[in-house]
Parts: structure tokens; sequence; C-alpha cells
């Protein structure tokens, strides 16, 4: 096994991501990932997607650090490093589970309830005052869908949230469709200000795309 640490400088992740595409049977592990440097979601995501990309030899080290590192270098008081373990790593087990809806302990109380807050006030992606994706769906003229489908997707119902989507929409913003259709639309898009583009589907997209643009 291969462990790394973190304090003031490197952290214990990325270290571990180049070992693992380096070797294919040593196991990787975190010694520590400190608690008060990510929030317990984020600690679960890092540890499955590290996890998952080097075929299950993720070993997930946690600890509390100390308070020299966690108030002067994270700005984070300190507070009572035992009970924060004990419940960040009951959110992570609830989350790797996949079983029920996340619970979160009292002690994450007041982090949720600002985060809340500064979303209220227009911060955040999903805030209904202040949503960059939202504003730009209603730029290009698709105000009344792009209401319906914020209202849809913060009252929780998300998927009829996404069939709200209008192909229009889709089409105003991605090059979807069979090799002759997207051949057909990209002069448009080589003609606009876009610069850069991103490429998501199958393997075969990425040699087609580089057929069609090159």
């Amino acid at each position: 096994s291969r462990w790394a640490a973190e304090a003031y400088g490197s952290d214990a992740i990325v270290p571990l991501a180049w070992l693992g595409a380096q070797t294919s049977r040593i196991q990787l592990g975190t010694a520590i990932m400190q608690i008060p440097a990510r929030t317990p979601a984020m600690c679960a995501m890092q540890a499955m997607t590290l996890d998952q990309l080097s075929g299950g030899r993720f070993i997930l080290g946690l600890g509390p650090s100390g308070p020299q590192v966690v108030e002067g270098w994270h700005g984070v008081a300190y507070g009572k490093p035992l009970t924060r373990v004990r419940e960040y790593i009951s959110i992570i087990r609830q989350i790797l589970a996949r079983e029920s809806r996340v619970e979160l302990p009292e002690l994450f109380t007041p982090y949720i309830e600002e985060g809340v807050k500064r979303a209220g006030n227009g911060g955040g992606m999903g805030a209904r005052s202040k949503n960059f994706y939202n504003d730009y769906a209603k730029r290009l003229g698709f105000e009344e869908d792009a209401v319906r489908i914020q209202d849809l997707y913060l009252d929780g119902k998300r998927q009829e949230a996404v069939a709200a989507v209008p192909d229009a929409l889709v089409d105003r913003v991605a090059l979807v469709g069979p090799r002759e259709r997207i051949r057909d639309r990209l002069d448009a898009w080589k003609e606009s200000p876009v610069g850069t583009m991103c490429i998501s589907g199958p393997p075969a997209a990425v040699p087609l795309m580089a057929e069609l643009v090159l």
C-alpha cells in the first residue's frame, strides 16, 4: 500500500490519483484526509471516484487534524473534533450505502443554514433569484420555459423538469443528432463567438468531431 498525507501543502487525493494511474495492484490510502478541509459529501464523492478509477484499491483515512492547520489554514473553528469525526463518518456511510436520504447531524446545521441563506441572497446554481443557466435560457428567448423548468426542479420534480426542456432550447446550446445533422449545423457554430466545445457521449463522438472540425 501507499499513503498520502495533507497539511498545509499538497492534498492527499491528487497524488493517489496519479499513483493509481501508474499502478494496478497496490492499495491507495489517505493518512489522513482532513475533515475540516471538505464537506462530508465532497469527501464521499472523492472517495467513490478514486475507488472506482483504481478498481477498488482506495482506503479512506480520515482525521480532525490539529487546531493550527484547521484554524490557521482553513479558517474553521476547531470545535469538538471527536464529535465532528463521528458525525462526519456517519454522513459518509449514509452516502456510500445509498439506502436512504442523508440526515445531517445537528453539528452541521449552522453550515447548512448559512448555505441556504447565501442561496436565498442570490448565490448558487439552485437559487431562484440568481441562476446563471436559467438567465441564459431566458436571454435565448425561452423565458416561459425557463420559469417552468425552474419551478418544477425547485419543487423536487426533477424528472418533470427534464421533460419540460424543449428540443429547440437543446438545439440552441448543443450539437446533437446523427452525423449528417451535426455536420450541417457545425458551420453555424464555427461562425459564432464559441471558441471551445466540450464533447460528451460514446467514444465514437471524439473521432467524429475531430474529423468534422478539422
